[in-house]
């Protein structure tokens, strides 16, 4: 893993500071904070500050993204023992196709050995929205479709959801292994209640003819009666509306930033490619700044209207709560010896 951080430590620096192709490189507020940013990363990593190191990576990687930093950040959560991180990591920079085919041998060594600390998760968890939180982390929404990489032992797993009672379960992770765990939420109000109470009278006391005394009345089981249809308030429909075209234009925000980077690694291509000419490579090398900050500013545009979509979803919850007609009023209505209890819910 060692021997992976560095030569990808250099690699990146080079892409940093831009060197080989021939040109200037412009000195772009992004591109400087980046490259001091990489720079220091490197020097945290050498001094055994594996923290620091990371967070100097992920910065500069936001500012300008390079497949290869994804290694050194990986390099990072493998010193920290996270191994699972470290994977994620590792797969995004194979899947991006960079780096030689030497390189991309040794990162598919250093995955398999990173593999042997890790197990899966299968997550069943209901209602349909409830909040997951694995041993702190970043919280996932249910339903999970996707299995969860986790290191290998005891892992808490806590969920909760509004109206819902929370709760929290252990599950043990093996080496290369699956577990599964399911949570089902109980909802707050799933006790039976009656909004009235029908008291039956009293048995008349035995008399010196009777040896025993009449046995009450018994009392007939409380029935809920479902409500009549409601309509949906308008601004339900608005918040609900605004949300759907949050979610739309985030996954078309999403794809125009994948299609940039991929040009992104199409021209970084050409720069390295030494059999074109000096004009074609520096040519490319501009092409490739603007595909990086197209990618960039789509990719900052998806973060942005996901973040709407979720606001609108929790607003046309909330909207539609609150504006729910109030349940009727129970009645009681007396039959013979028995008593019926009603309530409309």
């Amino acid at each position: 893993m060692r021997s992976t951080g560095r030569w990808f430590s250099l690699l990146a620096w080079l892409w940093f500071a831009g060197a080989g192709i021939g040109v200037a490189q412009p000195e772009d507020a992004n591109v400087v904070r980046a490259r001091d940013l990489f720079k220091h990363g490197v020097e945290a990593y050498d001094r055994g500050t594996y923290g620091e190191a990371l967070q100097a990576f992920q910065e500069a990687y936001l500012l300008r993204p390079h497949p290869a930093v994804r290694v050194n950040i990986a390099n990072c959560y493998d010193k920290l023992d996270r191994p699972a991180e470290a994977i994620q990591n590792f797969e995004q920079f194979l899947g991006s196709g960079a780096g030689t085919p030497k390189q991309q041998e040794e990162v598919v060594k250093a995955l398999d050995q990173l593999r042997k600390r890790v197990g899966r998760l299968v997550l069943r968890v209901s209602p349909e929205g409830a909040k997951i939180v694995i041993d702190n982390a970043e919280p996932l929404r249910a339903p999970v479709a996707e299995v969860v990489l986790l290191k290998v032992g005891r892992h808490q797993v806590t969920a909760s959801l509004d109206l819902h009672e929370a709760a929290t379960r252990a599950v043990d992770v093996a080496a290369e292994g699956t577990s599964e765990l399911t949570i089902v939420l109980p909802r707050l109000d799933s006790k039976p209640t009656a909004a009235a109470v029908a008291s039956v009278p009293p048995p008349a006391a035995a008399g010196p003819l009777s040896p025993t005394a009449a046995a009450p009345a018994p009392i007939a089981a409380v029935q809920a009666e479902p409500a009549g249809g409601t309509e949906i308030p308008a601004s339900v429909w608005i918040a609900g509306g605004v949300t759907f075209a949050a979610v739309l234009s985030s996954i078309l925000t999403g794809q125009l930033a994948l299609a940039a980077d991929r040009d992104f690694n199409s021209d970084l291509a050409a720069v390295r490619n030494l059999s074109l000419s000096n004009d074609e490579r520096a040519s490319a090398w501009d092409d490739g700044i603007g595909s990086a900050d197209r990618a960039h500013s789509f990719a900052v545009a998806t973060d942005v209207l996901l973040s709407c979509a979720v606001v609108g979803a929790v607003l046309t919850t909330v909207l539609y709560l609150n504006d729910r007609p109030p349940a009727n009023e129970a009645s009681v209505r007396a039959s013979g010896s028995q008593f019926q209890l009603k309530a409309t819910f």
